[in-house]
């Protein structure tokens, strides 16, 4: 519920631009639930969504939002790497 009333509110590039708060609070809460419950996380259904959030949002100049962007960014690539050099998938 929450990610869906978020992602509803973060549809486009000037959305992320005057909303860079929300931005900065959503995502940081994104990196905090995928660090702490990456299975959750990934059986999640708003998993695309927040992927093609992610390619709207990218580009925002707001160093903190930016800063929270892409530290979900991080933590998303090592969550997968890690799943993936412990499955044997190469």
């Amino acid at each position: 519920m929450l990610i869906s009333c978020s992602l509803k509110l973060l549809p486009s590039l000037d959305s992320f631009v005057n909303n860079p708060e929300m931005v900065e609070d959503f995502f940081g809460f994104l990196t905090r639930f995928l660090k702490y419950f990456p299975g959750i996380f990934f059986s999640s259904s708003h998993v695309l969504e927040i992927l093609q959030a992610v390619k709207i949002g990218i580009s925002i100049q707001h160093r903190e939002a930016a800063k929270a962007l892409f530290c979900f960014m991080e933590i998303l690539y090592k969550s997968l790497n890690w799943s993936l050099q412990n499955s044997g998938i190469s």
